[in-house]
């Protein structure tokens, strides 16, 4: 229903670069799967994985956010010929709000995610858990 106004679509566009870390999550997966977990490859996919998904989710995203957030208060401001409603207005603040929110989130747990694949094991530690 929102898609049949004519409202903010030139974000569509823009937010679609959200989607340039995909492949590597992908490979980051199969490589999983082949047994390549913790390989100098996974390694370097997942470099690549972290700068593509805060390049394009974090910095480009929360940039055309708040781009996009100035022309959704402009129009509800100046209403022009077709007048913006404010459920509209609302309903992509707060859906692009939280998908924000949502991708710091999964950023960070990335991270963890990817720092565990390459953490070498304790053995000090192996040693204490044997004996309790």
């Amino acid at each position: 229903m929102m898609g049949f106004r004519p409202f903010i679509n030139y974000y569509g566009i823009n937010l679609i670069l959200y989607e340039l870390s995909t492949p590597f999550l992908n490979i980051h997966w199969w490589l999983d799967k082949v047994g390549m977990t913790g390989s100098s490859l996974q390694l370097a996919n997942g470099i690549a994985l972290l700068t593509t998904f805060g390049g394009s989710r974090l910095v480009w995203g929360t940039y055309q956010n708040y781009s996009m957030y100035k022309d959704i208060w402009r129009a509800v401001q100046n209403p022009g010929e077709l007048p913006v409603p404010s459920w509209l207005a609302l309903t992509y603040l707060a859906s692009t709000t939280a998908l924000s929110g949502l991708n710091f989130y999964w950023f960070g747990k990335m991270i963890q995610a990817v720092a565990k694949r390459f953490e070498k094991p304790n053995t000090d530690r192996n040693q204490e858990e044997k004996e309790r």
